[in-house]
């Protein structure tokens, strides 16, 4: 690693550690997964990297040569490839067309047709106003070319039909390889093109070039041929096999072939064999992997790059660097994400988890960050293989809505790290939606209705409602359940019974919040947010289109939309445009952390805006309340005995229990009303039944009608 890009670094760990700075609008998050990424290019003193991962695909761009990364803007079906010429970066994406930026990445502007949406996977510049575009749509197309720098484009008439996976050109010949097709030649600029496959096996997939002074090298294969790297010394006509050693298994696809300081470097990918990034150093005959230490083992390399000295490698796990030819490798990919989403997060006053969408359900997960995203930490138990479409924190327990490998309601009693399934009752495959509290009763809504338990979810029982439930909120001692359909319905005893509330014109509902003495609705249409004002629904005038979730936060009411939209509002009458540099795309939910509001998208990560930008938003912050409950224990861990110490600001009823770390009770040690003022409790370590506990962690839980509180205890032997 260059000593320049470990300055870096550890200029990048002061600065984080020191005084993170300010947010400007909306900045997309670090993480939580690694970016797959599969185009690398330096253009204009920046370097920019493009992703793609099931059919999607970002931009981002660094300033630092690599060491960390921002939201280029440009949200895509998936990179292809990168190419600066002159004063423009081209990208081909897939299915998505060729983009252009003539400012350095500020802004993209689409070429448009013939090329509107078309998957470009490579761009040759023959000279400064022509250029040669292949494409491959999954059947043979033609080359396209253009002749006033990339501002328009029209097919090659009589070129070849191929399914074009590179281009090149050496001395003033342009070369064209695809799948099944072998090279095609042109000596005028991609005028007119012949076959050159003198050397080659019939009809075989060509797929990279590399290109060393008068020298042409070739990787390509063909079913049931094994990849080899050709050569060719008279501008493409022939072609002489010289890889010796190449592993036959080596993969199913290059992905690139670069020709860099008197070395060759093929990149593989593929769904099998021994893929990563080879090096030869004797003209292709003998190679060497490259990337055997790379901190995911050896992934495919799909994107390469020489930045400051250093080896730069793009794959699924993420942008990695070598200053040592391959012998050891850091990650490179500070400030950009994987093609991820999430459809909930949490801020639980020490860390932020986010519930980790990744299209498969098997990389799904929760993860929690407790520095704004710099790392993150995956969670274990069931929480491991499942992403949570919805959190609740209660007495201190984080509780999670499970979907995937495990689904159901599981909680955690360490702050999210680790999670525990608990919901005995619910019925098999449950795909809960929201998760909410009311009195002394949990809530967790799903298709079929809601399910309803009042031990703190060691049991659940089902409760019928009108229609699916979508969302929960609690307005003045009410409690409001949206519908996914059904409109919103009512109940008065804590999800027991219900009473459909007006009639709504549209009856699918995705979120309900109480703000401003009001009940509001986000419908999934056109009609956008409502509010009921006691005898019927009224529109707010929010112009966001099919809005998905709701946030009330700092006196604001934040609306978030499946077109991507943002507005807030103070008085749920009139609306700021809040979607500035937004580029996420459909936002799944919004959250508060103690500085920022955060939208999780659907598929573009987390991202996130100062709270302070709200309107009337102050910056001086006001004075921490007294706290109307307050507990303690001592001594702590203990045994045989400790004492709970209460700070109760207001007489009322109070119910101290003593659960363990799967939430089901084990001692309830009062359950009365009490004075205002000091109360001291024993626990003598036993069960309600008067058996000793087993040694272990457990919680004590107090709960009065002004709030509740938890704090851990350790039994010990």
């Amino acid at each position: 690693m260059s000593a320049r890009f470990r300055a870096l670094i550890a200029a990048l760990a002061l600065l984080c550690a020191a005084t993170p700075p300010a947010l400007a609008q909306w900045t997309r998050m670090n993480g939580p997964t690694p970016p797959p990424a599969s185009a690398l290019a330096p253009h204009a003193g920046r370097w920019f990297m493009g992703t793609d991962y099931a059919d999607q695909g970002d931009v981002f761009v660094s300033d630092d040569d690599g060491a960390t990364w921002t939201d280029a803007g440009l949200p895509n079906g998936g990179v292809a490839c990168m190419l600066s010429h002159g004063g423009t970066l081209f990208v081909g994406t897939y299915l998505g067309g060729l983009q252009r930026s003539d400012d350095a990445g500020a802004s993209w502007t689409p070429v448009g047709a013939p090329l509107n949406s078309a998957t470009v996977e490579a761009v040759l510049p023959v000279n400064a106003s022509t250029l040669i575009a292949g494409v491959d749509p999954f059947f043979p197309a033609p080359l396209y070319r253009s002749d006033d720098a990339g501002a328009t484009w029209a097919a090659i008439p009589g070129g070849p039909m191929l399914r074009c996976w590179d281009l090149a050109q050496v001395g003033g010949v342009q070369l064209a390889g695809g799948e099944d097709a072998g090279v095609y030649r042109s000596a005028n600029g991609g005028v007119t093109w012949t076959p050159a496959n003198v050397g080659l096996p019939a009809s075989c997939d060509a797929q990279r070039f590399a290109v060393d002074g008068g020298t042409v090298y070739l990787a390509a294969e063909n079913v049931g041929i094994a990849m080899a790297v050709y050569r060719s010394d008279d501008l493409g006509l022939s072609w002489t096999t010289v890889s010796a050693d190449l592993p036959t298994s080596i993969g199913d696809q290059a992905t690139q072939l670069v020709a860099n300081g008197g070395a060759l470097y093929l990149a593989t990918d593929g769904t099998f064999g021994a893929r990563g990034l080879y090096r030869s150093v004797d003209g292709g005959v003998h190679w060497t992997l490259l990337t055997a230490t790379l901190p995911s083992g050896a992934p495919g390399v799909r994107a390469l790059a020489f930045v400051d000295g250093d080896l730069v490698v793009g794959t699924f796990d993420g942008v990695f660097r070598s200053g040592d030819d391959g012998a050891t490798w850091t990650a490179s990919w500070q400030g950009s994400s994987g093609i991820c989403g999430g459809q909930a997060a949490l801020w639980t006053g020490a860390r932020l988890l986010v519930g980790n969408d990744v299209s498969a359900l098997t990389n799904d997960n929760v993860q929690s960050t407790a520095d704004g995203g710099l790392t993150w930490q995956g969670a274990t138990g069931p929480a491991a293989t499942a992403t949570a479409r919805d959190f609740l924190l209660r007495d201190g327990i984080v509780y999670a809505a499970l979907y995937g490998a495990t689904r159901g309601v599981s909680a955690s009693f360490d702050g999210g790290l680790s999670f525990a399934s608990v919901g005995v009752g619910m019925a098999s495959g449950t795909v809960l939606q929201c998760l909410h509290a009311s009195g002394d009763a949990l809530l967790a809504g799903d298709f079929d209705g809601l399910y309803r338990s009042e031990d703190d979810g060691a049991t659940w029982q089902f409760q019928s409602t009108p229609g699916p439930v979508s969302d929960l909120a609690t307005h003045d001692g009410r409690l409001y359940a949206s519908l996914y359909p059904g409109g919103v319905a009512v109940s008065d005893d804590d999800g027991v019974s219900w009473t459909p509330v007006g009639s709504l014109p549209g009856l699918h509902v995705n979120a309900v919040a109480s703000f401003g003495g009001s009940v509001y609705a986000a419908l999934n249409s056109s009609t956008g947010v409502q509010r009921w004002d006691g005898s019927a629904w009224v529109g707010t005038g929010c112009p966001a289109d099919f809005p998905d979730a709701l946030l009330v936060v700092d006196g604001a009411l934040v609306v978030g939309s499946a077109f991507g939209e943002l507005y807030v509002s103070t008085d749920g009458a009139t609306w700021d445009d809040w979607t500035a540099n937004y580029t996420g795309g459909l936002i799944e939910s919004l959250a508060a952390t103690a500085d920022d509001v955060l939208v999780a998208s659907r598929s573009r990560g987390f991202w996130t805006r100062p709270r302070s930008d709200l309107p009337g938003a102050t910056a001086v912050e006001a004075a921490a309340p007294t706290p109307a409950l307050a507990l303690g224990a001592a001594p702590n861990p203990f045994n045989p005995s400790t004492t709970l110490r209460l700070q109760l600001e207001r007489a009322g009823h109070l119910r101290l229990d003593i659960v363990d770390v799967n939430g089901r009770r084990v001692r309830r040690l009062l359950d009365r009303a009490v004075d205002a003022g000091p109360l001291a409790v024993d626990w003598d370590g036993r069960d309600d039944a008067g058996q000793t506990v087993a040694t272990g962690v457990y919680l004590a839980r107090a709960r009065t009608a002004a709030g509740d509180v938890s704090v851990k205890l350790v039994l010990l032997q």
